[in-house]
């Protein structure tokens, strides 16, 4: 009796030791951060932050409130995970619940809706609200034809970090976008990486206008169908003369024009009328091809070898060997060494050629700016939402931001919640190695155990 009665208070103290441990091992998980309790193992890496937001965390030096206004149960567990890490990477950066059914009266104080993220720096006095909509993203089509909440995209970091930026920073960039020669609209996707970063984007008509506005940072044109006017070219060379900077999207173009050549041949610049392909680095096709980057440029800086970026039916842009006085120009993006341009009658040249490049004129007071990428399509909404690991906005976000000192490249793109499909080169000689050599060897291996197996 004794002995069951002893061993019986063994095992009830044993278990209220393994229950006291337990119990102050969850308190103290509880207490680590949000990155050592929960470890992101998404593919896509959805609840880490970037290098981007690393740079703008780092380069902090106003306090930043985020406050969650929505009922806590019901707040998606992925929008406060994400907010927390921002909380434990920066000391300038706290963290507020708004309970909204407890607390009611504290939208009104606070003058925000429910089921936001409220973005507010006390010093400068800004504030900026982001909807839970905006972070999470749903296919809208499906909801009306099927009736079926069918989640697109995670923009958590694209939102928060770009919200951070605005409200402490007093910097704000004027874009416009020329218009009246059958340009290319822009996507939803490239103007909302405007607006992160901190970029005001409107269309001009030059011919309307009388020239380039005066508040103008940037002209952009985005696949011109047309050439420009004579009064067009006189205007923007003035522009960029009075150290004015412009990005240009141009490819193959099946109507001559003049104008545009002149802007270009201005800045050392010569617009190929041919595609440029690609017999080593392509995807499906020598047209589609997988450019190399000259890390010289900025415009490429801090992008990895493995971050791709995809044009399809590229142009060429030459870069003279003589550059007009005062001009320096250098590639951006190039083709291999086993690259091609073909011009309209199907003539073919083999070498390494550029399909992106800058150029910069040294003026009495600051310089001139021209980027040129030869692929319009770099941007095309229906491109960069398939291949959404493809590097193509951010390479263009860098363009558009490497003549600006304040203004950063901040526009982190959503992540894709969609199945998103695998871009690599061809494969060549590993292809072979992997599909066929390989598994002839097993076959053989495998007939001869087989053999050996039936003689005994």
């Amino acid at each position: 009796m004794k002995r069951t009665l002893k061993r019986g208070s063994r095992s009830a103290l044993l278990t209220l030791i393994v229950l006291a441990a337990a119990a102050v091992f969850n308190l103290t998980v509880n207490k680590l951060p949000e990155s050592m309790r929960r470890f992101d193992l998404s593919g896509r890496q959805l609840f880490s932050l970037g290098e981007t937001t690393s740079q703008v965390l780092a380069g902090l030096d106003k306090g930043v409130t985020i406050y969650v206004v929505g009922d806590p149960e019901s707040v998606d567990s992925r929008i406060t995970s994400m907010v927390n890490r921002y909380a434990e990477s920066s000391n300038y950066i706290q963290i507020e619940m708004v309970d909204t059914i407890l607390h009611p009266e504290q939208l009104a104080s606070l003058d925000v809706e429910a089921n936001q993220l409220l973005v507010s720096c006390e010093e400068t006095g800004k504030r900026q609200s982001i909807s839970f909509n905006d972070i999470i993203k749903y296919d809208e089509m499906s909801y009306y034809m099927y009736g079926q909440l069918v989640e697109t995209e995670f923009d958590g970091e694209g939102q928060i970090t770009s919200a951070i930026s605005q409200v402490t920073n007093e910097a704000r960039e004027q874009i416009y976008a020329t218009a009246g020669h059958g340009e290319s609209a822009l996507s939803q996707t490239v103007q909302e990486m405007f607006a992160k970063s901190s970029l005001q984007l409107e269309t001009v008509n030059l011919l309307e206008e009388g020239g380039v506005p005066e508040d103008c940072s940037l002209l952009l044109m985005n696949n011109p169908q047309r050439d420009l006017a004579a009064d067009e070219l006189t205007g923007i060379l003035q522009y960029l003369d009075g150290g004015g900077q412009a990005v240009i999207l141009a490819g193959f173009s099946a109507e001559v024009q003049p104008n545009l050549d002149a802007l270009l041949a201005e800045y050392g610049l010569i617009l190929e009328n041919a595609y440029a392909a690609d017999t080593s680095r392509f995807y499906q096709s020598n047209f589609y091809i997988f450019p190399e980057y000259n890390y010289a440029s900025p415009v490429v800086s801090g992008i990895g070898d493995d971050q791709l970026t995809l044009l399809m039916g590229s142009g060429v842009v030459t870069i003279m060997e003589e550059l007009p006085e005062g001009v320096e120009a250098e590639a951006i993006m190039t083709t291999s060494q086993d690259g091609l341009l073909i011009d309209a009658n199907g003539s073919q040249t083999a070498g390494q050629y550029t399909v992106a490049a800058s150029s910069m004129k040294e003026l009495d007071s600051g310089h001139g700016a021209v980027t040129v990428f030869a692929c319009p399509e770099m941007i095309d909404e229906g491109l960069t939402s398939t291949f959404s690991n493809l590097a193509n906005l951010t390479v263009f976000m860098n363009g558009i931001t490497a003549g600006f000192e304040e203004i950063t490249n901040i526009s982190v793109p959503a992540k894709s919640l969609e199945i998103t499909y695998n871009t690599i080169p061809s494969a060549g000689l590993w292809a072979s190695i992997f599909i066929f050599l390989i598994p002839v060897f097993c076959i053989i291996m495998g007939f001869a155990v087989w053999m050996r197996r039936r003689k005994l």
